[in-house]
């Protein structure tokens, strides 16, 4: 709601949203906002980035819905004609398209063409064997968490923790794999995988040439991002 100076380009907030006893939060008032981005350009980009990555989610998370319900009203229809054909996949590619990638609005044909390209991620011996992401390098590895648990240090201090599943270093490779550029942008963090997880990657060389050669990569890409 930063396209108008009193905030009064959008409709009202639709629910009202009580903290927890205890909680602890900061906020940011809509003049305030909208001021800093009227001064501050790379405020502004920031920001625009923000909303379209808002944008890109809810309209993956429409789509899905949308199919869902026409799946549905088929069904009640009783239009036997209408089948719905994607890829069986293995259970261990099921649980992780279920768990995450669906819920980004990524289809099965893109998904089980990422599966083809990804490798497993060894998660035994020490820390440095574990290390998936290393801060300041060229991020050319997407990695997903499947199950277990990472952490991110920044200079060595540990500055977050992630369960499974999740998206690693996500936003610096997509970056690269559908922006593109001569050289891929510098990973912020080092990432190290608890012992026993499980996880899987991508390089960003792979995603490119998946990018080029399977039209329904692009947009699943985008969607993850």
């Amino acid at each position: 709601n930063l396209q108008s100076k009193d905030g009064a380009f959008h409709q009202a907030a639709r629910a009202t949203v009580l903290a927890e006893p205890g909680s602890r939060y900061v906020a940011f008032s809509q003049k305030a906002l909208y001021e800093l981005q009227l001064a501050d350009e790379a405020f502004a980009a920031a920001m625009r980035l923000a909303i379209a990555r808002t944008l890109s989610h809810k309209l993956g998370a429409a789509r899905a819905s949308t199919g869902a319900l026409l799946a549905q009203r088929n069904n009640e229809e009783g239009e036997k004609e209408a089948v719905v054909v994607r890829k069986i996949m293995k259970p261990d590619d099921e649980r992780l398209f279920q768990s995450t990638f669906a819920k980004l609005g990524v289809g099965s044909d893109a998904f089980a063409a990422l599966c083809e390209a990804a490798a497993p991620v060894a998660t035994d011996g020490d820390a440095l064997m574990r290390t998936v992401i290393r801060e300041d390098s060229a991020a050319e590895d997407l990695v997903v968490l499947e199950s277990g648990g990472a952490a991110a240090f920044v200079d060595g201090v540990r500055v977050q923790a992630f369960e499974g599943p999740a998206l690693l270093n996500a936003e610096q490779v997509l970056e690269g794999a559908i922006v593109g550029g001569s050289s891929p942008p510098l990973a912020r963090a080092t990432v190290v995988l608890d012992e026993g997880s499980v996880a899987r990657a991508w390089t960003l060389r792979d995603l490119r040439r998946l990018v080029r050669r399977d039209a329904a990569v692009a947009p699943a890409l985008r969607a993850c991002y």
